[in-house]
């Protein structure tokens, strides 16, 4: 089975869970987790940091693929990750810095990464001088892979609103019982409410998720950020997984806003598949502060689509 062809899922999985242990008490910290979710759409601007840790297995090579290609998909399919930056969502602006490091850190990669409206800008060391980025309209990307629809400054905006539909959607299937405070606040004096997957529960979860997955995909492709064949394949992803042991975590603040979300799971990808690991920590500070962006828009562009063709034709 190729390991590209699950790359994907894992990282909408993580996106949704990251943006978004009984008795009667744990219905409270179920309904504080969905309202926290909902209210992620107050949010105008923040500023954020956060780490994973991927454990997929060693990628497939087809003997097609450049080496360019390669490197990077050895970094993300068993690498660690870290990244910190700032976000507008009106107007539409982040900037970023995403740094890859192989498993045992012998090779590390900084892409600095600015996102203005729908346009992309992406340093990659391997193939940019310092001073030149990449550049990608984002139309061009949905055209790529197969959307039918234009990536619009609106549609971007609304975004957080859809990650926070779509992680409402995925929580509010899961059981109250499963839902628990932790014993202690995090180091910032948050509120933490876990959910842990266990042997108990882990087949249960497993069921919810796939339960409602056909629909966040249809919500997904109805708001053309998800092409018909993306879809199709997404689907048929879902009938496999199994969620393995782990740990969901939410911290929130007095006002009600996610401060803190982590995602540590084992995924299981059909009887055949070894177990994979997913270890997602996203913190958030800043939020509706005026955001003082400090990159300026790159002079010195090429266009990415050939970079991205490459890799997508080497993916297949």
């Amino acid at each position: 089975m190729r390991l590209t062809k699950w790359i994907p899922f894992a990282a909408l999985l993580s996106l949704l869970l990251v943006l978004s242990g009984c008795g009667a008490s744990n219905a409270k910290w179920k309904e504080q987790v969905i309202s926290a979710l909902e209210k992620q759409k107050e949010i105008n601007s923040y500023s954020f940091a956060g780490e994973a840790r991927i454990k997929w297995g060693e990628p497939e090579d087809s003997g097609q693929s450049s080496p360019v290609s390669q490197s990077l998909a050895q970094l993300v399919t068993n690498g660690k990750w870290s990244w910190s930056g700032i976000a507008s969502v009106n107007p539409l602006r982040l900037e970023s810095e995403l740094e890859l490091a192989s498993a045992d850190s012998s090779a590390v990669m900084t892409l600095p990464l600015i996102l203005n409206e729908n346009h992309i800008y992406v340093n990659i060391p391997l193939i940019n001088p310092k001073d030149e980025y990449f550049s990608l309209d984002l139309d061009a990307l949905s055209e790529m892979s197969g959307g039918t629809g234009k990536l619009s400054p609106e549609r971007l905006h609304n975004v957080m609103n859809i990650a926070s539909q779509l992680s409402t959607r995925l929580f509010a299937a899961l059981d109250e019982k499963w839902f628990a405070k932790a014993d202690q606040p995090n180091a910032n004096g948050h509120t933490v409410i876990e959910v842990n997957i266990t042997e108990d529960n882990s087949q249960a979860m497993t069921e919810a998720l796939k339960e409602q997955w056909p629909l966040i995909i249809d919500d997904l492709k109805e708001n053309g950020l998800l092409a018909e064949e993306q879809a199709a394949v997404w689907k048929q992803a879902a009938g496999e997984i199994k969620l393995g042991l782990g740990k969901l975590s939410v911290a929130v603040d007095n006002d009600g806003f996610i401060r803190e979300l982590t995602i540590h799971t084992e995924l299981g990808m059909g009887q055949e598949d070894p177990v994979r690991l997913i270890h997602v920590r996203q913190a958030y500070d800043r939020i509706n502060e005026a955001p003082v962006f400090t990159k300026e828009i790159p002079e010195k562009t090429r266009p990415l689509t050939e970079v991205l063709k490459l890799m997508m034709n080497s993916s297949k």
